[in-house]
Formats: C-alpha cells, structure tokens, sequence
C-alpha cells in the first residue's frame, strides 16, 4: 500500500505533492516495475466529448492523445492535471476507467503517446513563413468574413501555422511558398467588406514553438521566452498560444540564434 499525495522533499521533510500526486505516482510506480498499464480510477466512464453537465449528447472517448488530453487539460477538464502527464512514457499503457464499471480490464479512455518531461523548443515547419495582418471594425465578430477568409485558406490549399483575432484584427501564419495568391485572395475579401479596412503581410518568418506538460502551472514562462530575445535585440513580430504551447514568431535570419536564447532560457525549468 503506497500512499497517493504524500512524498517527501529534498531535505527530508514529509509533504503533499498537491492536485495530481496520487497520478504521479501512479504513474511512477508503472514505469518501475515495470507494468503493461496504468488504470486510474474514476467516478466518470472515462473522458467525453464534452462535459456532460454542458452538453446533453456529450459521449464517451475511446481513446485520445497526450497532446489532445494536455489541450484540454489546460482548459480545465478535472480528470488529470499537466503536471502528472510529463510522467507518462510509451513503457506502458494508460486508461481511465469508470469504478463502477463491472470490471476494469476492459473500457473507459485509452491514453495514447507521451510527452516531453521537460519544456522544450524547436522551430516549426521547413521554410520561412508569412504574416497576413487584416484590420477592420469588427471583423472577428462577423461569421461570413471569418467563414469567406477561411475558405479562401481552404481553396489555395494553404496550412494555417497559426491564427489570432481580436475585435478589429486578424493575423494568419502561413507558409511563406503559398502566400502570392492567397494574398490576393484575402485583398479580394477586403474589398467586399466594408467593415475591413486594410492588410498587410510580413515576409521571412520563422516560428519558436514552446511546449511541455505543467505548461499553464509555469510562473514566469512567458517571460523566459521573450526577455532573452530582447537583451539580445531580436524583435518577437508574433506571439500566441496553443494547447499547452506558446508560439513566437522571429526574423527567419535570427532563427537558429533565437532558438538558442530561448532554449538557454528553459534550462531553468528542466524535469
């Protein structure tokens, strides 16, 4: 019998390990015995589509992914914290299953892949990328420009890399091969809107993506991101975040240099 939440500190000292510690160890224990699967108990048959209590045709998952499972985590689903998913490895399976469920060899959401134990950064996609900047009164409010801009995206056969809005702007991330028509394209748009004002689009881009589990339960990393590239003079032209990841978008010239400032910077937060 192996108490779930209690550990000790460096020097010694009995504590709690806090929100998640009984799947810390969990976790931990499958990865030194070695077992075959780790099935954490609930009083849910697993994850759903949609909280229940929200949604009435909200439905069971089979099966779901670290990454997809980190999204939602950090949007605050209450079946497992960030900072016990840095502990899973491909060693051994994991399954959420229902305690009321007749027997828990079988059933509930299968947790598929691992994540990294440490937050880290690479450089996404193999060339540079580009900047569409739309400006307007209101435009992210109105579905039919959303919905025209997006089909526009869909026709050129064009990869989002990333996507912000607020009240009176749009910014997408392309990749930078595909933009010549897709800007015409989105201009075309700007001309039949009379809430959109004007674009404007930056070449030779070159985006960080920062990720790791216990992503949002990080202080300061926001910070650690962006301080460095500013002592070293390097401008951040974009910034956003997805599913447990911040994205930072720099000069495709200073991309190798800002890869080593940011990645110096996490060190601080290494597993």
């Amino acid at each position: 019998m192996l108490p779930g939440f209690v550990g000790k500190t460096a020097d010694g000292k009995i504590t709690t390990m806090g929100r998640g510690g009984s799947d810390i160890t969990a976790f931990l224990l499958a990865r030194c015995l070695p077992a075959a699967e780790c099935i954490l108990v609930t009083d849910s048959d697993g994850l759903m589509t949609a909280d229940p209590k929200l949604v009435k045709e909200a439905h069971p998952i089979s099966q779901i992914s670290v990454r997809g499972l980190m999204g939602l985590a950090d949007s605050g689903t209450k079946f497992l914290k960030t900072k016990a998913l840095r502990f899973l490895n491909d060693s051994f399976r994991v399954r959420i299953a229902s305690n009321l469920a007749p027997s828990l060899r079988s059933g509930g959401t299968v947790i598929k892949g691992s994540f990294p134990e440490a937050i880290t950064a690479k450089l996404e996609g193999q060339g540079p990328a580009a900047m569409i900047t739309v400006t307007g009164q209101g435009i992210s409010q109105n579905p039919k420009i959303l919905k025209e801009i997006l089909s526009k995206i869909t026709k050129e056969r064009t990869e989002i890399l990333g996507f912000s809005a607020n009240s009176n702007s749009l910014i997408i991330y392309v990749p930078w091969q595909r933009k010549p028509r897709l800007v015409n394209e989105i201009h075309r748009c700007v001309l039949a809107h009379q809430e959109m004002t004007a674009m404007a689009v930056r070449d030779n881009l070159s985006l960080i993506t920062i990720a790791g589990a216990g992503f949002v339960e990080t202080p300061g990393l926001v910070a650690s991101v962006s301080e460095p590239l500013k002592e070293a003079s390097l401008n951040i032209y974009g910034i956003f975040t997805i599913a447990s990841s911040i994205v930072v978008a720099v000069d495709w010239m200073e991309r190798e240099k800002a890869l080593r400032l940011v990645k110096k910077s996490l060190r601080r937060y290494a597993a």
